[in-house]
């Protein structure tokens, strides 16, 4: 019996993990839209793009509103693009992997406000090459007050943990800031946006130095990826960025441990 409800608790865990990921997937792809389109995301409610309808409740359920008027308006007929969908099934399966990894902790609710926001800012980046100044904001605010509830309820060492953070973003940002500062020198044209180098300071934070550099290294890779299977002639950096993010985090701390006991 005991077994039957340790699998059922993880089970019911897994499935709301994914539910609450979809549902934040579509908030935050809102936010996202209306940012670049100059919208408030505070007033005003969602419609369609083409024909100007207001939606209803049941038109905004995640994944299952989708499937169920097979990805048109319900009022037009307009064909509704995917994105949002596939985005709400990415973060769903996000928060599913961190819940496996940290199972319920603090780290991960942390992490997966981080996921939600980085999603977010990949979205934005998309759409319009630039990551808003918004999400960064919040991811720092997002991390000290984890980092305050942690010390607070989980007595983990902040000092420790900030001082690592604070040199990791500095370093990496820090870092890449001179690197790119030189080499737009030399060429004459712009090797990495402002919002790249801020988002690697503020994933320095939650990172750290160690991680934050495995981060970069991955996050290069990643975007080589992208750019060589991608059809679009520029390539925005910040959604390379948050899956090496994701990836760090999930398996950053054994591939670290792994490289450094190789001396």
């Amino acid at each position: 019996m005991s077994d039957l409800m340790t699998t059922g608790l993880r089970a019911y865990t897994i499935l709301l993990a994914f539910l609450l990921g979809s549902v934040f997937a579509s908030f935050i792809t809102c936010v996202a839209y209306r940012t670049v389109k100059g919208e408030s995301w505070i007033r005003g409610r969602s419609h369609c793009d083409v024909c100007g309808h207001e939606l209803e409740k049941w038109d905004l359920v995640p994944i299952v509103s989708y499937a169920a008027l097979h990805g048109r308006c319900r009022y037009c007929g307009a064909k509704i693009p995917g994105d949002s969908t596939v985005a709400e099934i990415t973060l769903g399966l996000a928060w599913v992997g961190l819940v496996l990894r940290f199972g319920l902790s603090l780290a991960t609710v942390e992490f997966m406000g981080l996921a939600t926001l980085l999603l977010g800012l990949s979205v934005a980046d998309f759409m319009s090459y630039e990551i808003p100044d918004g999400f960064i904001f919040s991811g720092l605010i997002w991390y000290a007050a984890t980092l305050a509830a942690g010390g607070i309820f989980k007595k983990v060492p902040v000092g420790r943990l900030f001082i690592d953070g604070i040199i990791g973003a500095v370093a990496i940002a820090g870092g890449l800031l001179v690197i790119s500062l030189i080499f737009d020198k030399i060429t004459g044209k712009e090797s990495l946006g402002g919002g790249d180098i801020k988002l690697f300071f503020m994933l320095g934070w939650y990172l750290g130095w160690k991680k934050g550099l495995l981060n970069l290294i991955v996050a290069c890779l990643v975007g080589l990826l992208m750019a060589a299977t991608s059809r679009r002639e520029k390539i925005p950096f910040g959604p390379a960025i948050s899956i090496a993010s994701y990836v760090t985090i999930i398996l950053g701390d054994p591939v670290i441990h792994w490289y450094l006991g190789l001396f």
